[in-house]
């Protein structure tokens, strides 16, 4: 993974939602559980040019995602290895909190956070299973978000002055 980002880092649910934790120190306890996709730009261009070079046009749709999924507790877990103290708070005290912050500048995690408590269940599963059954053929498999990268996704924040 080289390090290689999204440009409109400004409109993607993951980056607001790590700019929010960074600058606040701070998540919510119920929101840990959430899973997401963490797709490095660079594996998912490679796995794209595998399937065209190695399968060519068959008119399919593939799906590509990651599918070593991590929830917030674990990116929480990794900032903290890195020397930030995010700090898990209850629910309660997260909206205490975030009520009291300028509603324009928070407005993506304010968001997030009400979709959150008023609907019960919201971890929608996503799979790629045909997908990843044409790049196991390749071989190609995507590799597991590490320190390292993480790394270079807050580097890459702090260079488009995000954070």
């Amino acid at each position: 993974m080289t390090g290689v980002f999204q440009y409109n880092i400004d409109s993607n649910s993951f980056y607001n939602k790590l700019q929010f934790i960074l600058k606040n120190q701070f998540f919510y306890e119920s929101g840990t559980l959430q899973e997401f996709d963490l797709s490095p730009v660079d594996e998912v261009a490679n796995a794209i040019v595998s399937i065209i070079y190695n399968y060519g046009n068959q008119n399919k749709i593939f799906h590509m995602m990651n599918p070593k999924k991590f929830n917030m507790n674990t990116l929480i877990e990794k900032l903290n290895l890195l020397g930030y103290s995010i700090k898990i708070i209850k629910d309660n005290d997260f909206y205490k909190k975030i009520i009291k912050m300028d509603a324009n500048e928070n407005s993506f995690m304010i968001n997030d956070y009400n979709i959150h408590i008023n609907i019960s269940n919201l971890n929608i599963k996503t799979t790629c299973n045909i997908t990843l059954q044409y790049l196991d053929k390749i071989p190609f498999s995507y590799h597991k978000i590490s320190l390292n990268y993480l790394t270079k996704i807050i580097q890459y924040m702090k260079d488009v002055e995000f954070i």
